[in-house]
């Protein structure tokens, strides 16, 4: 397939609602094929370890979902630029109006930017578990979350969707690598901490949840918008792979 140049600004990617990379990854791409997979090569070695890890161990990952989430949902996170273990990445088990939330994505400020839900290995993704997901987003006051089972990963983003529906889906163990990885970057977290805000407009507060002792003060004000000659949108990038969003929602 004929790679083309990728193109975009910071102003079309606002307009369109898609993902922004630096514009060192249109350069990347430029170079030729093998461009894009050494920029994505982390991410593309933890899924080729994770289909490993389905194929080989399946019956066992099923069983638990401790051992889904240290052995298939860590390793991608790790390689999107989360750090699992470490408390100033991610939250673990974060604290939701008396329930828990499998993993809370960090901003700079400690708060929430995202939240992931983690199901054992071959869980059924339905209606229970999007109103679960769906719920954390509520109480953390974000609008980005995934729902997987260490296999299929489902991204919600309410900024883009609005009605919570599925804004990119995959299967790693059956889908074509970099197609994978590509969606998959929706939580890349250099993406994510520099375009989230800690509350939504249209949520109320709830005073209640603190991650301390103290209350947190007066959210930051949005990043400053790159110019517009250091962004690109993911979008482009994706024509190639004929990316398709998939239908769902929180609720349906």
């Amino acid at each position: 397939m004929e790679r083309r140049p990728l193109a975009g600004t910071a102003a079309r990617s606002a307009a369109n609602g898609g993902l922004r990379l630096p514009r060192w990854c249109s350069r990347a791409h430029r170079k030729g094929p093998n461009g894009m997979s050494d920029l994505l090569r982390p991410l593309l070695d933890a899924i080729e370890t994770v289909r490993a890890r389905i194929s080989n161990h399946r019956t066992y990952l099923e069983s638990d979902e401790r051992r889904t989430r240290v052995s298939l949902v860590d390793p991608i996170l790790h390689a999107l630029g989360w750090d699992p273990p470490d408390p100033e990445s991610v939250a673990l088990e974060w604290k939701i109006e008396g329930e828990s939330a499998d993993y809370a994505l960090l901003g700079d400020d400690g708060a929430p930017v995202a939240i992931v839900e983690a199901k054992k290995l071959g869980t059924s993704l339905g209606l229970g578990p999007r109103r679960q997901t769906g719920g954390y987003v509520l109480g953390a006051k974000v609008d980005l979350a995934a729902l997987t089972d260490g296999n299929r990963w489902n991204i919600y983003d309410l900024k883009r969707a609005g009605s919570g529906d599925v804004v990119s889906g995959v299967t790693i163990s059956t889908d074509e690598p970099h197609t994978t990885a590509l969606q998959l970057l929706e939580l890349w977290r250099p993406q994510v901490r520099s375009e989230r805000k800690k509350s939504h407009p249209s949520w109320p507060t709830n005073a209640g949840e603190t991650k301390g002792a103290d209350a947190p003060g007066p959210a930051p004000p949005p990043p400053k918008p790159p110019a517009d000659d250091e962004w690109i949108l993911l979008d482009k990038i994706r024509q190639d792979k004929k990316h398709r969003p998939l239908a769902g929602s929180f609720g349906a």
